[in-house]
């Protein structure tokens, strides 16, 4: 929520995390999350309802 606070575009925010998608794992290690043409769709859906 900084990124909003300082005045960077929420728009420039969703870009960041879409170039640099990664989830957690049961063990507790990031794993980085290939974009493809598949699931392009649901991480933007994702991204998006993140407001």
């Amino acid at each position: 929520m900084e990124y909003l606070t300082n005045g960077i575009a929420w728009s420039i925010v969703q870009r960041m995390m879409i170039d640099a998608p990664n989830f957690e794992d049961k063990t507790g290690e990031d794993e980085e999350i290939a974009l493809t043409e598949n699931n392009t769709g649901d991480i933007l859906n994702y991204v998006n309802n993140l407001m």
